[in-house]
């Protein structure tokens, strides 16, 4: 990828993100300086192009949003509180989309490979990973289209939101096709860590490179305790 790529593509993808939070949480403030940018993707299921007009902060680092003021959850080990949901990113263990989803499924209550349903969460996961330096794998999470081509649901059965900012571009002579396509051969998805950690499809078996695939799982909720309350068995 040529530098003017690399450019287009970090500022589409943080113009992205900003666009769908600010939209989410309408609380969206900071002392960033911004400017104004359209751009335009295509749709991954209908092939519609769509115009976004959105800023592209300078320093992100000022800007604040509602995932900042979210209160704490208690979650059992080795969970821990990422954006508000209990999630264990784990690059230790590495292997298909399969040997994974075993894995989180036995670290018990009801734990499985993660849903990252919405902006929020996953830019809090990528900001995790980033900041504890887990940035060497890419990771899987609970998506796959492997009961109908190119409709990706979660692992509880929800439906996937397709395009930006979730899912990654790729670059080519067509120019900036959004993942992901009609593929047959991939049906799981993972954070691509090549795409500063958004969503790809990869074969469930993995590509075979030199990256391994680690898992993020997630876990229930610890509510009540020393209150008198059932703990919660639902995910956040």
């Amino acid at each position: 990828m040529g530098f003017l790529e690399t450019s287009f593509f970090t500022s589409l993808v943080i113009g992205s993100l900003t666009v769908l939070a600010d939209a989410t949480n309408d609380t969206t403030t900071g002392s960033a300086s911004s400017v104004s940018e359209t751009f335009s993707y295509p749709d991954a299921t209908t092939g519609v192009t769509t115009d976004f007009t959105s800023s592209t902060y300078a320093d992100l680092s000022t800007v604040t949003d509602a995932s900042s003021s979210i209160a704490p959850v208690a979650c059992y080990l080795p969970f821990e509180d990422i954006g508000g949901r209990c999630l264990y990113v784990d690059p230790l263990e590495s292997g298909s989309y399969y040997e994974m989803r075993l894995f989180c499924s036995r670290l018990g209550q009801g734990s499985q490979l993660a849903i990252l349903d919405d902006a929020d969460t996953l830019k809090a996961v990528i900001d995790y990973i980033k900041i504890q330096g887990l940035d060497h794998s890419h990771y899987w999470v609970g998506a796959s289209d492997e009961e109908h081509e190119n409709i990706w649901e979660w692992a509880d059965g929800s439906s996937v939101r397709m395009g930006a900012p979730f899912w990654k571009y790729d670059c080519n002579s067509s120019g900036f096709p959004l993942r992901p396509q009609v593929d047959y051969d991939r049906n799981c998805a993972a954070l691509d860590s090549n795409y500063h950690f958004l969503m790809a499809d990869f074969p469930c078996l993995g590509d075979k490179g030199l990256v391994p695939f680690a898992p993020i799982c997630q876990g229930v909720l610890r509510a009540g305790e020393g209150e008198g309350e059932e703990e919660k068995e639902w995910f956040l």
